[in-house]
């Protein structure tokens, strides 16, 4: 008599790891979605902020709140507004991003930060620190 074919328990064993394995694979597609959700960030939001991190480089007697106001190298004078739903470097009105609801800046342990609100979410990024260097 010739045996062939798979015993009960090895056709068993195996119908339970083929089921640990899709359980397991389906638990990391739904992991894999939500976290790629969370750090979504659009990427014209990413080059307002870089731009603005660069303004700040150099920045002197910086003063916060709505709008944020300093001094750059060269001494002169410069202002972040939101205008028009815009974010705007004066003078000469360059725009770094739009549909803004609201801004605000602030100093926290001499960072510099926005808080800014756009289509009903909220951001909050560090663009620079307040540091200045003392003359000796």
């Amino acid at each position: 008599m010739s045996k062939k074919g798979f015993t009960l328990v090895e056709v068993l064993l195996s119908l339970s790891i083929t089921l640990l394995i899709v359980l397991n694979c389906s638990l990391l597609v739904k992991v894999l979605k939500i976290s790629n959700q969370s750090k979504y960030i659009d990427t014209s939001l990413e080059n307002a902020i870089f731009s603005l991190s660069n303004e700040l480089i150099t920045a002197k007697n910086i003063e916060y709140g709505d709008s944020l106001s300093f001094l750059d190298e060269n001494d002169d004078s410069h202002k972040i507004i939101l205008q028009n739903k815009r974010l705007v470097i004066t003078p000469g009105h360059h725009i770094l991003y739009h549909d803004i609801d609201s801004v605000y800046f602030e100093n926290t342990n001499g960072f510099i930060k926005i808080n800014l609100m756009s289509n009903n979410k909220e951001y909050q990024f560090i663009v620079g620190s307040d540091y200045e260097k003392k003359e000796e």
